[in-house]
C-alpha cells in the first residue's frame, strides 16, 4: 500500500523536473548534464489488476481514484505532463537500448556483447538515422500479464507454464509473429486448442494489429521468417520454461 501511494507522486515529480530542464534557455544557463531513465512494463500487477473479475473498462476510474488520492493534480494534468516530458520516438528501438546511451554519455566504450545501441545521437538531435534495421526476439507468448489473463482457464500464477512459444520480427513497416501450438483447455475462446500460425501486420497502417496479412502477403512472411532463422541460431534457451516449447521455435526444428 505504501508503494502504491508514492508511485504517482514520483512520476509527477519526474515529469516536472524534466519540464523544468526543457524550459531552461541555453543562453541563460547550460542544461544540467543528467540523464533520466524511466522504464515500465505497462502492467499493473502490483495493484492486483490481473484478477479474474477486472476488465479494461475498470482502469480509467481506477486511475482517476489513485491520482486524486495521492496528489493535487487532476488525471488530465498528469497525462499532459507525461506527454510533454516524454516525447515519442518514431525510430525502431527497444529496452535493450537503455544501457548503451548511459555508457556512451559517460565516455565509455559499448561492449560488443551488448546487442543494444546508443540512443544518445538521436535523443540529442545529432542524428536522425535509424537505431535498428530490425528487431528479433523469441520466448513464451503468455497472457499472464495484463487483462488478457481473464481469457484463460489458468490463473495468473501458472498460465505462463502452459502458454505457447512465439517469435517476432519487426522490419520496416511490418511485424511478423509466429505463435506455436496452443494447448487444449487453456483459452476460453478456443478450449479445443489451436495449431501454430503466422500473424503479419502493417504497424503503420494497422498499429492495433487487427488485420492479419499473412495469407495475402506470403512473400513477406517468407522474407521475415528468413530473418528469424538467421538471427535466432545463437539465442539461448530461457532459464525457466518447458524445454519442448522452446524447441518448437528453434530454427532447425522449424526447417524440418
Amino acid at each position: 500500500m505504501v508503494q502504491n501511494k508514492i508511485q504517482m507522486p514520483r512520476i509527477i515529480l519526474f515529469a516536472l523536473i524534466v519540464l523544468s530542464f526543457q524550459s531552461c534557455k541555453e543562453e541563460e544557463k547550460p542544461l544540467p548534464n543528467i540523464l533520466f531513465v524511466m522504464m515500465d512494463d505497462l502492467g499493473f500487477g502490483q495493484f492486483g489488476l490481473h484478477n479474474d473479475t477486472l476488465s479494461i473498462d475498470d482502469f480509467d476510474p481506477y486511475f482517476v481514484r489513485r491520482v486524486n488520492e495521492n496528489q493535487s493534480y487532476s488525471p488530465e494534468q498528469a497525462l499532459a505532463f507525461s506527454k510533454l516530458a516524454m516525447p515519442t520516438m518514431n525510430k525502431l528501438a527497444s529496452a535493450m537500448d537503455i544501457l548503451p546511451p548511459l555508457i556512451d554519455a559517460a565516455g565509455g566504450s559499448i561492449p560488443e556483447s551488448i546487442d543494444g545501441k546508443s540512443l544518445l545521437p538521436l535523443l540529442s538531435g545529432q542524428s536522425n538515422e535509424p537505431v535498428h534495421d530490425q528487431l528479433v526476439w523469441a520466448g513464451l507468448h503468455a497472457r499472464a500479464w495484463g487483462f488478457l489473463i481473464n481469457t484463460s482457464y489458468r490463473g495468473h500464477g501458472d498460465e505462463r507454464n502452459y502458454a505457447p512459444p512465439a517469435w517476432t520480427v519487426i522490419k520496416d513497416d511490418y511485424l511478423l509473429r509466429y505463435v506455436g501450438e496452443i494447448e487444449t483447455d487453456l483459452y476460453r475462446e478456443i478450449p479445443e486448442g489451436k495449431g501454430a500460425q503466422y500473424e503479419l501486420f502493417n504497424l503503420v497502417a494497422d498499429p492495433d494489429e487487427t488485420q492479419n496479412l499473412a495469407s495475402e502477403m506470403p512473400e513477406k512472411v517468407t522474407e521475415l521468417t528468413s530473418v528469424y532463422f538467421k538471427e535466432a541460431n545463437d539465442f539461448a534457451p530461457p532459464v525457466v520454461w518447458k524445454r519442448r516449447k522452446w524447441e518448437e521455435i528453434r530454427p532447425e526444428k522449424m526447417k524440418d
